[in-house]
């Protein structure tokens, strides 16, 4: 027997619902197995994973950054502005595909962890290199000036080359990636 929905699949809310009630029905039936497969079931186990698993690997990944941090950096200041910077960032990467996708899927559901390995290089190699200008005895705002003036082409060179790589996603055939 096949039953479809009379509602969008895209609805997850109401997928869910189905798939729950569907199971319910199932369950109460004695002596017979039952099966969900085709879009509805995966699409359904799919939301279902989204909903547990969101945020874990995120918080695991920032977790473990911070613990690095407090064991390689002295400065717990560059520790303190380097992790708002990255949550600032994630926040703002969720808000938009909020705004653009309206939900999130399997894959765009990984890209925190993604961003907390990706986003944090930005402020290591400044704060590695104001540690180290800091320990050769100058002030804190000659250090300043001379990171920045360090560090700035080499950060934008790989700030551009990993938008490109985000980037190129757009011509992904996987709605996800778009």
């Amino acid at each position: 027997m096949t039953i479809s929905p009379t509602f969008d699949i895209g609805d997850r809310e109401s997928l869910l619902a189905l798939l729950r009630g569907a199971r319910d029905i199932a369950d109460g039936i004695e002596g017979a197995s039952f099966a969900f497969s085709g879009d509805v079931a995966s699409e359904a186990s799919e939301q279902e994973a989204i909903n547990a698993d969101v945020f874990y690997p995120s918080i695991i990944s920032l977790v473990i950054l911070l613990v690095l941090f407090f064991f390689s950096f002295h400065n717990l200041r560059a520790i303190m502005f380097a992790t708002i910077a990255l949550v600032a960032g994630i926040v703002l990467d969720l808000g938009f595909a909020a705004v653009a996708v309206g939900e999130l899927n399997m894959i765009t559901s990984s890209f925190g962890a993604l961003l907390v390995g990706l986003g944090i290089d930005f402020g290591i190699h400044i704060a590695i290199r104001y540690e180290m200008i800091r320990k050769s005895n100058s002030s804190p705002e000659d250090a300043m000036a001379e990171t920045f003036g360090v560090i700035v082409l080499p950060v934008a060179i790989g700030a551009v080359t990993t938008s490109i790589a985000f980037y190129s996603l757009c011509f992904s055939q996987t709605v996800g990636f778009r």
